[in-house]
């Protein structure tokens, strides 16, 4: 009876405490139209685009050990297998991110993945279905949290349901296609990513000719014009991009002591 008393005065505190920490970690994503007007590009956007750049510079690297026709193909195939990627993941945090624990991981989680794809990204189409694997690891991410998004427009927004539909139908299509591919030859692999990026263009032209139409889905803010402040950040990328990709590297090598082992 003695004990009862500050157990059940914590109690408040105690339900207080379990509710901030589920608002943070479990807060479903923005829903279409709730858009933060005076939104700015977050350092872990920064971060985010340095993990892309870092995949495209690899890339670059095959290119220039291997000036070729063919060469030039397969960087234009990663090129835009990256951008998509990019596009997938930063439309979705400034559309329906938000400042919490739920976003944060799982765009560290997006960072992890992207990684491995830099370390894969330097011979993509030749390198034994590795990039493909990692490519399909986060599509599996952005297909689960496009599909809360959709969860979160059929209690709020209705109208968006059709077009929301679609596009998670096309992110598990894009996870089966990209998902086969790693088992394809090198060739036949390659030719596969270049269909995909085609057909994914064309999604695009078709979501933005949506009648609902994209000025209620997607308003132009600050933070969507990440251009305007890059110049503002070059050091900072400076040094944070060449630490991450002198960690690509060493991570590189020791793939190769292990595959070679």
């Amino acid at each position: 009876m003695l004990s009862s008393g500050p157990a059940s005065a914590s109690d408040p505190a105690t339900s207080r405490a379990l509710q901030l920490f589920k608002d943070w970690f479990w807060r479903p994503p923005r829903a279409h139209g709730e858009t933060i007007v005076d939104r700015r590009v977050s350092p872990l956007e920064l971060l985010y685009d340095l993990v892309y750049a870092t995949v495209i510079a690899q890339a670059g690297n095959h290119l220039a050990a291997h000036l070729t026709a063919n060469g030039l193909f397969e960087f234009v195939v990663v090129f835009s297998l990256t951008w998509i990627a990019w596009a997938n993941g930063s439309l979705y945090l400034e559309l329906h991110g938000r400042l919490d624990g739920r976003t944060r991981m799982y765009f560290f989680l997006q960072i992890g993945i992207v990684a491995i794809l830099a370390v894969y990204a330097a011979d993509a189409s030749g390198g034994g279905g590795g990039f493909a694997i990692a490519y399909t690891a986060f599509l599996v991410a952005m297909t689960w949290l496009w599909y809360e998004v959709r969860r979160q427009d059929a209690r709020v927004h209705p109208e968006f349901l059709a077009d929301t539909g679609r596009y998670v139908v096309a992110m598990a299509v894009s996870v089966g296609v990209i998902l086969v591919s790693a088992f394809l030859p090198a060739e036949m692999r390659l030719l596969a990513w270049a269909i995909f990026t085609i057909a994914w263009v064309f999604l695009l032209l078709l979501f933005g000719r949506s009648p609902v139409g994209l000025g209620r889905g997607m308003t132009p803010t600050d933070s969507l014009v990440v251009e305007t402040r890059c110049h503002d950040n070059l050091d900072w990328h400076d040094r944070v991009g060449g630490r991450f990709r002198v960690l690509v590297d060493l991570l590189r090598r020791r793939r190769r002591q292990i595959t070679e082992a």
